[in-house]
């Protein structure tokens, strides 16, 4: 069962803690369902450039153009690769939602339940990446105001059935005047995962052939399941905090 310890404000130190012991509870399941919704998709996207390159290189049709353009832009259009991952991270956001809201659920009433709200996640999704991605083309700032403000968005879909433009809204109410936490909350997570995002950068920075990616594909699944399970739990416990000004502690 999930139990709920009152406090009278959110917490920063607390949501990390409590962000920790919901993975620790059951590290398999989570980062089981991160591998199969977002480790997996991301390895499938490598595998194939993999094969599109050995195809090249094996009827003689691999160039340095043709090579950059397959590896910076996936086996298709950018765009089709954009919502796979779009859609990967809703589905590993309902997932891991789900299952924090009732942890002795079997993982098909989970998939059943999150099922429901593919729909609405997704359009958030999507509705989220393109506000960030104007607001980051204004000087990188109204990005970052806009990932705050609907930071916990997507549990107000999981946990209170919410349509797309009520549980934006309902973010922006609930983050008030705890912006700056969330702010240093999703710093020091990106600060932790530094190394990790380090590491992907440096592998889209190796020569496009067929070995780079390969490697990149190795290395990429884990840190995109770790980085999907870890973002999504402390999305979900940051809701739950800033709800009931409340421990969220499974038991």
């Amino acid at each position: 069962m999930t139990s709920f310890e009152p406090r009278d404000i959110f917490k920063f130190t607390t949501t990390i803690a409590d962000t920790y012991r919901a993975i620790a509870h059951q590290p398999v399941l989570l980062f089981g369902m991160g591998l199969l919704f977002v480790g997996l998709p991301a390895a499938l996207n490598w595998g194939v450039r993999s094969l599109i390159f050995l195809w090249l290189s094996v009827t003689g049709q691999s160039t340095p153009a043709s090579e950059a353009m397959i590896f910076y832009t996936g086996s298709g259009p950018a765009w089709i690769a954009t919502l796979i991952y779009l859609l990967s991270g809703a589905a590993l956001q309902l997932a891991v939602g789900h299952h924090l809201a009732d942890p002795d659920a079997s993982f098909g009433r989970i998939m059943k339940r999150a099922a429901k709200q593919v729909p609405a996640m997704t359009g958030l999704f999507v509705a989220t990446a393109i506000l960030i991605w104007i607001g980051s083309m204004m000087l990188i700032i109204p990005g970052i105001i806009a990932a705050i403000l609907l930071f916990v968005a997507p549990p107000a879909i999981i946990f209170e059935n919410s349509k797309v433009p009520i549980a934006m809204k309902r973010s922006v109410k609930l983050t008030e005047n705890n912006r700056i936490k969330i702010f240093l909350l999703t710093l020091l997570f990106a600060v932790a995962f530094l190394p990790l995002y380090l590491s992907s950068v440096l592998i889209d920075d190796a020569p496009a052939d067929m070995s780079s990616a390969l490697l990149a594909m190795m290395i990429q699944t884990p840190i995109w399941t770790f980085h999907g399970v870890v973002l999504s739990v402390l999305s979900c416990v940051t809701y739950v905090n800033l709800v009931n000004g409340a421990k969220f502690a499974p038991e």
